[in-house]
């Protein structure tokens, strides 16, 4: 029986993780990187860094010597193309019935920044995912806490803080109040929207009317403000709202008083 010969070693190999990049079938990348004397040549390894999502592709001339490393996109086709559809884009995404084909297509095509786009898409589309679940855990979150603010608020009505509170002049007597509804003004533009009128805390797009429960609305102009009143409960909304005397959506029953009455 005869014995395989063994591989020769390649004393210049940069070590586990590189591959060869010029073999008998050709070049796999064509990567440039200088080769010590000023000239671009093709690097003779290469590494794929998958970076969570963006994939960098790596060549250095070997063993010690200095690594060049930049993202790893698909190549272009040499005519301009139209855009995917969402069927075609559905075709690419990870998990889906028609998965193992596209794996397939990558294996016979051997275009390794392709197979890098297709993951970079994958990820992408995970990470997208993650992400929106995250806002909508935050909104969740902000939401709650306003609510918790707003009942805070109620309280104070029912402690009759404004009468206990409120500005008095000198002799204790009761000073008429006509302040702005919002003392501080706005320094920033909305960073969910852009729209320079408001801060972002009060961008109708993430928060949820507490009086009617709807949301791209905010309090001051809910059109139904009476929607959750109940009847065993002190009305939800303040007098001075402009909707406040549409009384005939509110259900309820509970006498209220004025601060000084």
């Amino acid at each position: 029986m005869e014995i395989p010969a063994p591989e020769p070693i390649d004393p210049n190999h940069p070590g586990e993780g590189w591959q060869p990049n010029i073999c008998r079938e050709g070049i796999a990348y064509p990567m440039q990187i200088l080769d010590g004397n000023g000239a671009i040549t093709i690097a003779p390894y290469l590494h794929l860094d998958l970076n969570r999502g963006n994939p960098h592709i790596e060549g250095t001339l070997g063993l010690g010597r200095p690594i060049t490393s930049h993202p790893l996109h698909a190549t272009p086709d040499r005519y301009p193309r139209i855009m995917l559809t969402e069927r075609q884009l559905q075709y690419f995404k990870a998990g889906e019935a028609q998965t193992a084909l596209a794996n397939r297509a990558l294996r016979d095509e051997q275009d390794i920044s392709l197979q890098a786009e297709v993951y970079r898409y994958r990820e992408g589309v995970r990470c997208t995912e993650r992400l929106a679940k995250r806002v909508w855990d935050a909104r969740q979150e902000y939401q709650a806490q306003r609510r918790l603010t707003w009942n805070s608020a109620r309280r104070l009505a029912d402690a009759n803080a404004w009468a206990r509170l409120g500005p008095r002049d000198r002799q204790g007597r009761v000073i008429p109040w006509d302040g702005p509804v919002q003392t501080t003004p706005n320094q920033e533009m909305c960073l969910w929207c852009e729209d320079p009128g408001h801060a972002t805390h009060f961008c109708t797009n993430i928060r949820i009317c507490l009086l009617c429960g709807t949301g791209r609305h905010s309090e001051r102009k809910c059109r139904q403000p009476h929607a959750l009143c109940e009847d065993d409960r002190p009305c939800r909304v303040a007098c001075d709202h402009y909707n406040y005397q549409s009384t005939r959506f509110c259900r309820s029953r509970v006498r209220m008083y004025e601060p000084y009455e």
